[in-house]
């Protein structure tokens, strides 16, 4: 009997070190680059350079919105954000950043909470000094893991707006609910707890939730709504799922709704 139960503790204490070591494969999977997107907006590419690396990035302006807000978006933890493009330079924001996160796309480095939230404050503040003035509105958009990096940011910058798209509760609530025999808690080095620092932010908040999201399940997204601290709003979304929430045209008009609204335009 001693010898079955060693056996047995050796086997769990080998799927816990393989969940440690692959956990950055699991939270991180990556995306294929996009690159009939990037030939089309080729000439707003914009490369930051932050930590010895450099992350590619898009600038996207547009002439006929009439201020000089920014938007910044972040997006899921498979997305490479170019798919998003042509869906962000229609938002009636003059000006629109977005990077693939390290490891991603075309941008250096290995992926990590830690990186995405310093590269998260870098974007920021090289926005803000290419576009400085009194008139600037910030606004951030981030959608599945991107919701977390939003989060972040909307508690250390300030915002006159938050877009969170099929937010998550934690990376931390994920696993757990993937490998509910291991003590994910202590093994998780990327735990991406929006929930945790919901109650800081105190922008407006716009959530928009899909109905049929089998990733990120609906109650996860209610948790963290539960624990936003500021002025917020709730969408729940009929006919679609975690990654096609624009595939719905209420979608598209809410946010471009919420950031008129924000913005004072």
């Amino acid at each position: 009997m001693s010898t079955i139960l060693l056996g047995l503790l050796l086997c769990y204490l080998l799927l816990c070190g393989v969940a440690w070591f692959y956990q950055g494969k699991l939270i991180f999977p990556g995306s294929q680059p996009l690159t009939s997107q990037y030939h089309d907006f080729a000439n707003r590419e914009f490369i930051l350079e932050q930590d010895d690396i450099n992350l590619q990035g898009w600038h996207l302006e547009n002439p006929a919105a009439n201020n000089a807000h920014i938007l910044f978006y972040f997006g899921g933890n498979a997305e490479d954000v170019a798919g998003m493009l042509p869906v962000l330079s229609r938002l009636p924001v003059r000006h629109v950043y977005t990077f693939n996160y390290r490891g991603y796309g075309l941008s250096d480095g290995l992926p990590s909470q830690t990186g995405f939230y310093a590269d998260a404050l870098a974007i920021y503040d090289r926005a803000a000094s290419l576009h400085p003035g009194e008139n600037v509105r910030f606004f951030v958009m981030g959608r599945s893991l991107g919701s977390a990096v939003t989060g972040y940011l909307a508690t250390q910058k300030p915002m006159h707006g938050v877009v969170l798209l099929a937010p998550l509760k934690s990376a931390l609530q994920n696993g757990q609910r993937t490998l509910p025999f291991v003590p994910v808690k202590w093994l998780m080095k990327h735990p991406f707890d929006l929930q945790g620092i919901a109650s800081q932010i105190t922008a407006p908040t716009l959530m928009l939730i899909a109905n049929d999201d089998v990733v990120i399940p609906v109650d996860d997204s209610l948790e963290t709504w539960e624990s936003l601290g500021g002025e917020k709003e709730l969408i729940r979304l009929e006919g679609v799922g975690h990654n096609n929430l624009f595939d719905n045209p209420a979608t598209f008009k809410a946010v471009e709704r919420f950031l008129r609204q924000q913005g004072g335009i």
